[in-house]
């Protein structure tokens, strides 16, 4: 048992590498809480906290990318839209100049198609709503004095239809975190990396990125755990599919998933390519809401 757990530290430290890729220098400021700022309205911080979990004692890595969405514009990018191929996160970045991406969600074998209810304005990705997953994040809205972005809890928000119409993107998935700030995963036995989107109380947007292999109902506990401010979250992908790329001062800086699987296997060495992602680029000017959008969801 010692010995496997040696292991696995010394292939976790080595998928921990973080990427480099060539890029313009941007302003670096650490602040005292830890967080480092990248731009106006964009910080980043690397949380190192220890957990108790099944196993005992576990020593975590989890990237976390605060954004103002007052300062950053949100773009779903998917192929099913745009008639490209699949792209890694670097790729992503790379093609639509984006200043940060993470997965947008799980998708079907068709390697094009989200698992969950997934629209862009006038384009549908996937028109059925998944019964079984009761988050969506939105943004995009149509009026002025919605939020830019945020969870919709199909558990707590009754009129939860209602407010999708009032946003142009729409994107479901599991909660991991409800609206009430409560965990509401069960416990289980799969552990992997964690991409996820989260919402403070103060309104700023995380892009969650938790290396460690855990089950996301421990993931859960130590995000509640952490100074986040966390008000609710919503799951993206897990395993190797899962990932997280930002500009940062030394260039594109990414971490790439893994699962305890993988671990004893073999491991992809590289970003996956994926259908579906969430880029953020500086807003310019006045914001544009584009044209309201009305598709309705229809249940799978």
């Amino acid at each position: 048992m010692h010995s496997s757990r040696k292991a696995f530290s010394f292939l976790l430290s080595v998928f921990s590498l973080v990427v480099i890729y060539s890029s313009s220098a941007w302003a670096h400021e650490e602040r005292d809480d830890g967080w480092k700022k990248l731009q106006a309205g964009l910080w980043l911080q690397i949380f190192e906290p220890r957990t108790q979990t099944q196993s005992g004692q576990q020593q975590l890595y989890i990237s976390v990318l605060k954004i103002d969405p007052k300062q950053y514009d949100f773009h779903l990018l998917t192929v099913s839209e745009k008639n490209e191929q699949r792209k890694t996160l670097p790729e992503w970045m790379k093609a639509h100049d984006l200043h940060a991406a993470i997965n947008a969600s799980m998708f079907w074998k068709d390697q094009r198609t989200s698992t969950g209810y997934m629209k862009n304005y006038d384009h549908l990705n996937n028109p059925h709503v998944h019964p079984k997953y009761e988050g969506f994040l939105v943004f995009h809205p149509i009026h002025d004095h919605l939020p830019e972005i945020r969870i919709i809890d199909q558990e707590h928000d009754q009129n939860w239809r209602e407010l999708l119409d009032e946003y142009n993107t729409v994107i479901q998935s599991f909660r991991m975190i409800s609206q009430k700030g409560k965990n509401v995963w069960e416990q289980g036995n799969k552990k992997y990396s964690v991409a996820s989107v989260g919402i403070t109380k103060d309104g700023y947007v995380l892009f969650i990125f938790c290396q460690t292999p855990l089950t996301i109902h421990d993931v859960n506990n130590v995000l509640l755990d952490m100074p986040l401010n966390l008000k609710n979250c919503i799951f993206v992908e897990g395993g190797p599919t899962a990932g997280l790329v930002v500009s940062t001062h030394n260039g594109i800086q990414g971490w790439k998933g893994i699962s305890e699987f993988f671990l004893w296997s073999d491991a992809p060495s590289s970003f996956a390519p994926l259908p579906n992602v969430i880029g953020i680029r500086p807003k310019k000017g006045a914001k544009g809401k584009g044209r309201t959008q009305r598709s309705k969801a229809k249940d799978q």
